[in-house]
């Protein structure tokens, strides 16, 4: 199975992500992690970012042919990146969950004004990804993101995930 865990910067979509997978016993592949890992002076270009989504993509058909659950943390901004993803899930005949990370303008602004591990996506790069960032017209759940709701998300999710299964 994989989860697709996506939303703007500073949401707390990789907190999310981390905690999820923990929870399932799954892969994490964090495009931040490989941004971090390839590209020496990031740019978070249309080209960059498209690059690193076809290493998440080859990251996942490895995890999923090894017969491993995946949790993906990315934007996904895109309706043609999430289709790749949802393409090759089909063709792997393995479910994929989408799963939005949503939070407040003020709880965003902290969080991208704070030094994070792996991203250095600032409220600039916010900007620029809200103007791109296309809606899901897919099956997904939508969770809202505060300093201190992360069981709480969890335990959503894992209902969602529950009846997406069944």
């Amino acid at each position: 199975m994989v989860i697709a865990v996506c939303g703007l910067p500073g949401s707390g979509k990789s907190y999310f992500a981390s905690h999820l997978a923990s929870k399932l016993n799954f892969n994490v592949i964090s495009s931040d992690k490989i941004r971090r890992s390839f590209i020496t002076k990031r740019s978070y270009t249309s080209h960059e970012k498209l690059f690193i989504y076809d290493i998440m993509l080859n990251k996942m058909e490895a995890a999923l042919g090894r017969k491993e659950g995946v949790v993906l943390d990315a934007t996904f901004y895109k309706k043609e990146v999430r289709a790749k993803f949802i393409k090759t899930a089909d063709k792997l005949k393995t479910k994929i969950i989408f799963i939005n990370i949503k939070a407040d303008k003020s709880i965003t602004e902290e969080r991208l004004s704070k030094k994070r591990k792996y991203s250095e996506a600032d409220y600039k790069v916010f900007l620029k990804i809200v103007k791109e960032f296309e809606s899901l017209e897919i099956d997904h759940l939508t969770l809202h993101s505060t300093q201190d709701n992360i069981e709480e998300m969890l335990s959503e999710a894992q209902n969602y995930i529950q009846v997406f299964n069944d």
